[in-house]
């Protein structure tokens, strides 16, 4: 572990990063490409699906370990924000969206 932190700026720079990588042509993000870019850094349990705090506890324990870099450990957290609200991501059914429900949709306000 270094004791220079990052900056606010190379945070955002590598939130931006990730975010450009896991983009697709209509610029939407799918929880499924997040895992797939999270298994690079830490491999999914075996026979289970990645989850982001199983990601995230793993991803400290080797920060911790020296084994993993403060940048890379900030990546891995924006990857897991995406995994868990991304599209199809861990939460993405209970904000209404699994529902078909969308802005100035003429269900949302039933």
């Amino acid at each position: 572990m270094s004791e220079q932190r990052l900056s606010h700026a190379e945070r955002r720079r590598i939130a931006a990063e990730v975010k450009r990588a896991l983009e697709d042509d209509a610029l939407q993000i799918y929880a499924k490409a997040a895992g797939e870019a999270a298994a690079v850094w830490i491999p999914p349990p075996s026979g289970a699906p990645l989850k982001a705090d199983y990601l995230l506890t793993k991803a400290i324990d080797r920060y911790m370990d020296g084994r993993l870099s403060e940048e890379d450990l900030f990546r891995i957290r924006c990857v897991a924000f995406y995994l868990v609200f991304g599209i199809g991501g861990e939460e993405w059914s209970n904000m209404g969206v699994a529902f078909g429900l969308s802005m100035g949709s003429p269900r949302a306000n039933e």
